[in-house]
């Protein structure tokens, strides 16, 4: 006896374009629809942000959402801007490079966190600090010993 295999269609909402564009679709959406998911994606990104930063430091960012629903209005010990999509991917690529750098580099048994300084050209010796989110504690750890 044989099964059939075919794959069942997902099913989805029929795409809408809430200004009634008419050649906007989900693959090419027109300025206004694209905007709409540019912003819910930056949203969401800073909302796992802020968790995350919550969680490190036990300050809440805020007792309401209208305190919390923008970076700039975070009460937390330091100024925060969330950055996310296509500005931030050569930034991720020199980091993913570095990271991977250093792990081949690595002794067998370090367990010292990995955390990256860009110094750019011009800057004399002033630098930028990145580390990954779900590192951020440990960093902190290591770096207040």
């Amino acid at each position: 006896m044989t099964r059939d295999v075919t794959p069942i269609p997902k099913e989805t909402r029929a795409w809408q374009c809430r200004k009634d564009v008419e050649d906007c679709t989900r693959a090419r959406p027109c300025p206004s629809c694209r905007g709409r998911r540019n912003r819910r994606a930056g949203l969401t990104k800073q909302r796992a942000a802020r968790k995350a930063l919550e969680t490190v430091t036990g300050t809440p960012a805020g007792r309401y959402s209208s305190q919390t629903a923008n970076e700039e209005l975070w009460r937390l010990a330091t100024l925060c801007e969330v950055k996310e999509g296509a500005q931030v991917g050569p930034i991720a690529t020199r980091f993913l490079a570095a990271e991977t750098q250093a792990f081949v580099a690595k002794a067998f048994g370090d367990p010292r966190p990995f955390l990256m300084v860009a110094m750019p050209k011009g800057w004399g010796s002033e630098g930028i600090v990145l580390c990954r989110l779900s590192e951020l504690g440990h960093v902190v750890e290591a770096l207040s010993q």
